[in-house]
């Protein structure tokens, strides 16, 4: 007897659910925020792509030039160009005026090239600079010279204007 009492029931369950098939779902309104309800998150921005090692190196090695006080040369090139020439100008202008002041000329070149190649090149941008300082009226007493070729030049350097930084003459006060 009790599973007479229980037929009408699971009949009408059938039916209703038979019935629902056809026709679309009821709307849903959507609950109500509450005060201490967390707000939704918002949809995460999409990653960066990941930066190499060496494209991070070569990055800081472009940052740590000291564009001021560089004499930048093309490549395979010992003749100071036009902006180099005014930027040198103004470089012994300074010097001129404080006679106490020195400076350390130091020659780079980039990665490329034999190392002695490199030495030499580096030498001979440091004496070309050297010598328009000179013609400058700068004392020989306020310069000094070395030239590291491309035994500094950072092995990160791959792109060219990384290299076209590492080709350079350097002046460097001295305290």
């Amino acid at each position: 007897m009790t599973a007479v009492k229980f037929l009408p029931l699971l009949a009408a369950l059938i039916l209703s659910g038979c019935a629902s098939r056809g026709l679309p779902p009821a709307p849903v309104e959507p609950a109500a925020p509450q005060a201490d309800a967390p707000a939704p998150a918002a949809a995460a921005e999409p990653a960066a792509p990941p930066v190499s090692p060496a494209v991070v190196a070569e990055k800081q090695v472009i940052a740590a030039v000291d564009g001021e006080n560089s004499i930048f040369f093309a490549s395979a090139a010992t003749d100071v160009d036009e902006a180099g020439e005014h930027k040198l100008r103004l470089h012994a202008a300074r010097l001129k005026e404080d006679s106490k002041l020195r400076v350390r000329l130091v020659g780079y070149t980039d990665n490329q090239g034999s190392r002695s190649y490199n030495i030499a090149l580096a030498e001979r941008r440091v004496k070309a600079v050297y010598d328009l300082l000179r013609k400058f009226g700068v004392s020989s007493l306020q310069l000094r010279h070395t030239s590291v070729g491309g035994e500094m030049a950072n092995k990160s350097c791959r792109s060219a204007e990384c290299r076209n930084l590492m080709r350079r003459v350097e002046l460097q006060y001295l305290d």
